[in-house]
């Protein structure tokens, strides 16, 4: 049979790894996808490039967001050690930091990009400077999910020097 603590624990668990992943993905993004796009050779296949990777990258940053988000505060409020807990919890909210400015921040560029008519009537200098600018808003997701995982770290170090005292 589980217990809360199990759940609680493995709650804990997918969050951070979910952190981990999110925070490799943004990494891939930003350090893979954009150089290599910035480097086609017309603007139009840039943006025809970032038009086809959007759907499914906008998908995955959205469920690892959500997910870790999720089973961080129920970890966090199934976590019996009460030291450690509120390091869960920081975590946890430094990557739901995420979802606003993807709104806010993020949400404005995509739905200019999206526009391929508007896009492409602005010229090739407003494509790669639009595109130059998302890669710099994503940017913020890089920090705000690794910024969770060095606290999640934090969190479990802490833990596991409480369980061995």
């Amino acid at each position: 049979m589980v217990d809360q603590d199990c759940i609680g624990l493995l709650c804990r668990l997918a969050s951070t790894m979910l952190q981990g992943i999110s925070l490799g993905a943004a990494l891939y993004v930003s350090l893979v996808e954009c150089p290599a796009r910035a480097k086609m050779s017309s603007a139009t296949l840039m943006l025809q490039n970032w038009k086809g990777t959007f759907p499914f990258a906008k998908t995955l940053q959205g469920v690892l967001v959500l997910s870790s988000v999720g089973t961080g505060l129920i970890g966090w409020y199934l976590d019996t050690t009460a030291s450690e807990k509120w390091l869960q919890l920081f975590s946890t909210g430094l990557m739901s930091l995420a979802l606003p400015w993807t709104l806010i921040g993020i949400v404005p560029t995509n739905t200019l990009l999206l526009d391929t008519e508007g896009s492409l009537k602005k010229g090739d200098e407003w494509i790669v400077n639009t595109l130059a600018k998302w890669k710099s808003l994503h940017m913020v997701r890089v920090c705000t999910s690794g910024s969770a995982l060095i606290a999640a770290g934090f969190y479990w170090t802490n833990l596991f020097k409480t369980l061995q005292m």
